[in-house]
């Protein structure tokens, strides 16, 4: 970034606190600076979760390509799933904490800092977690269940097609 771009945001930063100083206490000012670099390092920390998810997707493609073990992918992609649940659910409950704040008739500015600096990201990696646990359950339900089928239709099939070459190959009685 470019010097004079850094200092005009230095310049930015220092009139927002002089305004926000003349409102809130000094307690409030500290307050909103951590809460809100809260905010800001868990968006980073989900952005940077995909990425690294994201970019470990070949080697899940690769060895779900061998013949033995489970597949890799559909792990892959359950992680993948959970990290944009995750970002998803964070996105609502602060979406919905902003509509709360912006439509209720007291000023309480610390109310939405909180929400979206501690409860949020609680709130939304517990929401991930659980729909990424079930996810993941329900895939492999599914492929239980879509292997048991395939030998029962295999098994069926084999015993049928045992049952009528039988038939064939045994000489009939002639009367």
């Amino acid at each position: 970034m470019p010097f004079k771009e850094q200092l005009k945001q230095v310049v930015m930063l220092s009139i927002m606190v002089k305004i926000l100083c003349k409102r809130f206490s000094l307690v409030h000012l500290l307050l909103w600076v951590l809460v809100s670099s809260k905010y800001g390092a868990y968006q980073w920390a989900i952005e940077l979760t995909m990425l690294t998810t994201a970019l470990l997707g070949p080697i899940a493609v690769g060895s779900s390509l061998l013949p033995y073990g489970a597949k890799a992918i559909f792990t892959w992609l359950t992680g993948f799933l959970t990290v944009g649940m995750a970002k998803l659910s964070f996105n609502i409950i602060t979406g919905l904490a902003g509509e709360i704040i912006a439509e209720s008739k007291s000023d309480q500015p610390l109310f939405f800092l909180f929400v979206i600096g501690i409860f949020a990201p609680f709130l939304a990696s517990g929401l991930a977690a659980g729909g990424g646990m079930s996810l993941l359950l329900q895939i492999n339900k599914a492929g239980e269940m879509y292997a048991t089928a395939a030998i029962n239709i295999a098994t069926g099939v084999a015993t049928q097609g045992a049952i009528t070459l039988a038939k064939k190959i045994t000489p009939q009685e002639e009367e």
